[in-house]
């Protein structure tokens, strides 16, 4: 029957990274949706999906752009900002909450970060959206800098975002943050 089900998995980031998980496990990236009438990503979780689809029980093959099927979120910031909403968590109920927390950024950042803001990347930023370089002190959506970037990355970024805020650009000395 129908039904939402949600997992929540954990990996090293050495092993698999956040981008080969969404394009080679389960089959979702943003190069896939653009590119969909090339087909799925072979051996992907939604490519076997698709083809078996009747013997799943579902009435017809899954689309890449139906999130409904299965969603995979698209950064480690995303998936906190989705077990907060979904879980009715804090930021300080999960862990990689508690990881942003713990390198001194405030609840009521991370919170504003839901909210997928413009943000201005620090000078000492060397950030890639796709495969295009964004010039050091744009602004951009928070979520495209983000997207498919490992947590270890993630967290750097953000820091380094609200280290710009606190300190300002002036006196941006960049994140000499140890990321375990």
């Amino acid at each position: 029957e129908g039904g939402v089900h949600a997992y929540e998995l954990e990996w090293d980031e050495i092993t698999l990274e956040w981008a080969e998980f969404r394009r080679d496990i389960i089959g979702v990236a943003p190069s896939i949706i653009k590119n969909a009438h090339t087909g799925l990503k072979e051996g992907s979780f939604l490519q076997k999906l698709h083809d078996n689809y009747d013997e799943m029980g579902l009435v017809s093959p899954p689309s890449v752009y139906d999130k409904s099927t299965i969603y995979v979120s698209p950064s480690p910031l995303r998936a906190l900002s989705e077990r907060c909403t979904w879980l009715s968590r804090s930021p300080n109920d999960d862990d990689y909450g508690k990881v942003l927390l713990r390198r001194g950024v405030p609840e009521e950042q991370i919170l504003e970060w839901f909210t997928d803001p413009m943000v201005k990347l620090p000078k000492a930023a060397a950030v890639t959206v796709g495969s295009e370089a964004v010039a050091k002190g744009k602004s951009v959506k928070l979520s495209s800098i983000i997207e498919d970037k490992d947590t270890s990355q993630c967290t750097a970024l953000l820091v380094g975002l609200y280290d710009t805020t606190l300190f300002g650009p002036s006196q941006e000395a960049g994140c000499h943050c140890t990321i375990s």
